[in-house]
């Protein structure tokens, strides 16, 4: 989610606002809540069945999300709450490509800051980028576990 065009166009929540689905309230919420310099979670939902969801809450990191906030709000570090960081698909791609070639995260990372012109432009951190290269691996161990069990068995 690019954060200077979302800063131009989230109007302010009000009463009665209808919306197609549940993801639809959330992206409005998360658009907003950068604007305005918080972040959101969801605290909890009730589904109905498979497609319907009967309730949800959705939180400020500090408070419950109204209009007036018990805490001081500052946009321009809304990027950094967990709910707005996002890794797109080329970074992941490039983290991945990188890895495989041997070039440390580090030096990737610095590479990203050097693109995006500095970390006030960057929509996560070097932990982030940690992160999903930890997740990827070790959902590769598993691949590669489950196959090398696989195999044990079929030679019995």
């Amino acid at each position: 989610m690019d954060e200077k065009s979302v800063r131009n166009d989230v109007e302010a929540p009000e009463l009665g606002l209808l919306f197609e689905s549940y993801e639809a309230v959330y992206e409005f919420y998360q658009r907003y809540a950068i604007k305005e310099g918080f972040g959101i979670t969801k605290l909890r939902s009730e589904p109905r069945d498979f497609r319907l969801m009967k309730s949800f809450s959705l939180a400020c990191c500090k408070s419950v999300v109204v209009l007036d906030h018990n805490h001081e709000l500052n946009p321009s570090i809304s990027r950094m709450f967990r709910s707005n960081r996002k890794l797109d698909t080329p970074t992941k791609k490039c983290l991945q490509l990188n890895d495989r070639a041997g070039i440390r995260l580090s030096k990737t990372f610095n590479s990203f800051l050097f693109e995006n012109g500095g970390h006030e432009n960057m929509t996560f951190g070097e932990k982030d980028c940690r992160n999903y290269m930890d997740k990827l691996r070790r959902q590769l161990f598993c691949e590669r576990d489950a196959q090398a069990l696989l195999s044990y068995f079929m030679r019995m």
